[in-house]
């Protein structure tokens, strides 16, 4: 560090008691040293503006040192002029919005530890580059509610709470402006007939509020103030009355809804969490989910189908055979069937037979007559003989039969019906 020169004394002044040679010594030495002190005199006060820079309590230090209050320990340089009882303010050097304020509890010279106990702080983060200079003493921490701007200081926006505003001179007061006014806030001194109890809960006395026409949100006021009307679709369940346990709500008859016991029965059906699990309750297995079934799947036997009248019938219509060497019966694809007989032929196996299903088959003659008809063995006629198809033109045959297995299809011929 820089030191101030030192001046150096002046040799004894000349007295005039002295005699003429002490005289003269004297005078020579005093003379001659007075140049000496010129010289230094000048040196001292170019060293002031040196030493003073020096004696700066400013420091940095590069620590990594995390935001926040309680005890911060930093290294700075050493031989630091900081002392313990301090009040410092620690900024980061490159946003100096991220700071730290306390007071210094510990430092050493010597070796440039030094502890900050940290009661304010700005911004958050952990940075290794700080700045280091005394502050106001105290806690800085008010100063967080105000902004220094050229002009002045200003109270930074939301900084002010409650506990700094000025104390209501009347009780039951509000802090507002009154209708019509401009300008500060003032008292505003609730109504005789209007209380605030503690918690700040409004309440009206008895008989002496009125409410001018208008649309006050969730109600409405009309006829000069003497209708008061809940607006629709306003009032959720919570503000409804309690219902009894195990009820709807609703209405036997016309009116004002009432409670509706739910019934043990009907409450186990509304919980049920499908339809699946209401067919069980109600024991109807999975009836509900059968489609009605077509005629074509009434004659394949198509699982899981219900079957109605105006099926049953339609499936019973005769279906129409077509004519080849050997007639093909898909029993499958009808019931009841018919064909006109244009040349001999064998009546083939049926496919698709259903044990149990049974059925006529239609034999009409041509115009020409004398058609025969074979039957593959499958076919099985009583006392095992085959029969004959009448002859006549036009003539009309019945073959009923009975499905035992798809190879033992038992049927009898019934001949011509007229």
């Amino acid at each position: 560090m820089p030191v101030i020169p030192t001046i150096t004394a002046l040799p004894p002044a000349p007295s005039r008691s002295d005699d003429s040679a002490t005289f003269s010594q004297k005078a020579d030495a005093f003379v001659g040293a007075l140049i000496t002190l010129v010289t230094q005199i000048n040196a001292v006060v170019e060293a002031i503006p040196e030493v003073a820079m020096a004696i700066n309590y400013n420091t940095s230090s590069d620590s990594s040192v995390a935001i926040g209050v309680g005890n911060k320990a930093f290294q700075v340089p050493i031989d630091g002029l900081l002392q313990i009882g301090h009040f410092v303010i620690v900024a980061y050097a490159v946003d100096p919005s991220k700071y730290m304020a306390g007071q210094v509890i510990s430092h050493n010279p010597d070796t440039g530890a030094l502890i900050v106990d940290v009661n304010t702080v700005g911004g958050s983060g952990t940075y290794a580059n700080w700045i280091i200079a005394p502050t106001v003493a105290g806690d800085i921490s008010s100063l967080a509610t105000v902004a220094f701007t050229g002009s002045g200081a200003n109270l930074v926006a939301n900084s002010v709470g409650f506990g700094q505003m000025v104390a209501a001179t009347l009780p039951s007061v509000l802090v507002g402006r009154q209708s019509g006014s401009a300008g500060n806030l003032q008292q505003i001194t609730l109504g005789a007939n209007l209380n605030m109890s503690a918690g700040g809960v409004l309440s009206v006395s008895s008989g002496t509020a009125t409410l001018g026409t208008g649309d006050y949100g969730d109600v409405t006021v009309t006829s000069a103030g003497t209708v008061i009307t809940i607006d629709n679709d306003v009032v959720t369940f919570a503000k409804m009355q309690n219902l009894s346990a195990n009820v709807l709500l609703g209405a036997v008859t016309a009116g004002d809804p009432v409670e509706i016991t739910c019934t043990a029965a009907g409450r186990a059906l509304l919980d049920d969490a499908d339809a699946a699990a209401q067919r069980t309750t109600l024991g109807l297995g999975n009836v509900s989910l059968l489609t009605k079934a077509s005629v074509a799947e009434y004659w394949a036997a198509t699982a899981d189908k219900v079957l109605t009248a105006d099926t049953a019938w339609s499936a019973a219509s005769p279906v129409t055979l077509t004519q080849a060497t050997t007639i093909a019966v898909d029993l499958a694809a009808g019931i009841n069937f018919t064909t006109t007989m244009t040349g001999n032929r064998t009546l083939g196996a049926p496919s698709n037979a259903k044990p149990g299903q049974s059925g006529t088959i239609e034999l009409i003659q041509d115009g020409t007559g004398s058609r025969t008809l074979a039957f593959n063995a499958a076919w099985k006629f009583f006392g095992g003989t085959d029969p004959v198809l009448s002859t006549p033109a036009s003539s009309r045959d019945y073959l009923s039969y009975y499905v035992v297995n798809s190879t033992f299809i038992v049927a009898s011929l019934g001949k011509a019906a007229a």
